[in-house]
């Protein structure tokens, strides 16, 4: 069975978004915390990815 994943992303009170990478395998299911907070407004939730308006935007995709 193939692992599956996706960013998975919880708002908390200072409107900041901890980002998680989600792994599933086996019918496991496993959250894996980036170290990365963003503001909402610069989450793509469809794409799963940074907004392109994101001043820091390429610094975040390479470092993912």
């Amino acid at each position: 069975m193939k692992p599956t994943y996706s960013f998975y992303n919880r708002k908390n009170k200072q409107n900041k978004v901890p980002t998680y990478f989600r792994v599933t395998y086996n019918r496991k299911l496993k959250y894996v915390n980036t170290g990365i907070k963003i503001e909402e407004q610069y989450w793509n939730e469809t794409r799963e990815e940074v907004k392109k308006s994101h001043t820091s935007e390429k610094i975040l995709i390479a470092r993912g």
